[in-house]
């Protein structure tokens, strides 16, 4: 069953389904050429040995590029129903996007002059400032106002476990000028109980915007929100997520807990013995795990 039809709420209809357009096989079509041309000036010059080595390496990128992009290709899922517009791709680590019809403002649709020939092109969806979901994570923006040089919008996130999040990456967008400057302050935290989760609200206050801006289209994103570990953290929080996608990607990496100075902390016990110390702690404090990517859009009509 497909993600598309796991989600749908009773009544709710699929109106239109889409999918990654072909062009995104162009690496593969591309190492295909090459490879074929290599080969073709092989036979033609009677380099045969050399040019067919050449066109052989060609030929398995292209093979390996085609597989690696058909595979995101089955994976990705997107559906516009009577209620909601639904985006998803991954298969193991899997990233959604919901928003509900109501709380659609815009879509915007950008194509070059090869995508209106070949038909294809990018499709932002552009919410209100009513909640969203991405990743398992709701966001909403309450609302914003401008204060001199720079314009402030309320977010609220929930929060997931107790760890310390906040909003890592955010931009501002308005006609001609986008910014990504902005300071963050907390508003209000309400924490996680077991079985419910928490929520935290910050302003957010981007810098440097122009007195005369056109902020009559403003559109707030939040692109990322993580939570920094501390020591202990990790074992109480990160060590199961971190072991299990181990695991999954066939990584023979061992974590476990000890004592150190009265703290509990994750430790290697286990690696590949090709893998140096520090390429295993790489990977075992990747900000991957600590780190949900949106975006969440909001727009937002701060004209006079």
């Amino acid at each position: 069953m497909s993600y598309v039809n796991s989600v749908l709420q009773p009544g709710e209809r699929v109106i239109r389904l889409g999918r990654l357009h072909w062009i995104v096989y162009w690496h593969a079509i591309l190492l295909a050429v090459l490879a074929v041309l290599f080969a073709a000036w092989g036979w033609a010059t009677g380099m045969g040995m050399v040019m067919s080595i050449v066109a052989t390496a060609f030929g398995v990128l292209a093979v390996v590029s085609f597989v690696y992009v058909w595979f995101i290709r089955w994976t990705t899922e997107i559906a516009v129903t009577d209620r909601r517009f639904i985006y998803k791709y991954g298969f193991i680590n899997r990233h959604t996007v919901e928003v509900n019809m109501d709380k659609v403002a815009g879509v915007d649709v950008d194509q070059s002059i090869l995508g209106r020939i070949l038909d294809y092109g990018t499709i932002r969806v552009v919410g209100t400032g009513g909640p969203q979901t991405s990743s398992g994570i709701e966001v909403r923006a309450d609302r914003a106002w401008r204060d001199g040089k720079q314009v402030n919008v309320d977010v609220c996130f929930t929060l997931l476990d107790a760890s310390d999040w906040s909003i890592w990456n955010a931009s501002l967008q308005y006609p001609g000028a986008a910014s990504s400057d902005f300071g963050s302050t907390m508003v209000s935290l309400q924490e996680p109980t077991e079985g419910k989760s928490g929520e935290r609200c910050d302003t957010l206050s981007f810098l440097n915007v122009p007195p005369d801006a056109d902020l009559t289209n403003l559109t707030v994103t939040v692109d990322a929100i993580a939570a920094q570990p501390r020591a202990e953290d990790y074992c109480t929080i990160y060590m199961p997520k971190i072991q299990q996608t181990l695991n999954e990607r066939g990584v023979a990496i061992t974590l476990n807990c000890s004592d150190v100075n009265g703290v509990q902390t994750m430790q290697i016990t286990s690696k590949p013995d090709t893998m140096s110390d520090e390429e295993a702690q790489q990977l075992v404090v990747s900000d991957e795990f600590y780190t949900v990517k949106g975006p969440w859009s909001f727009t937002f009509n701060l004209g006079q």
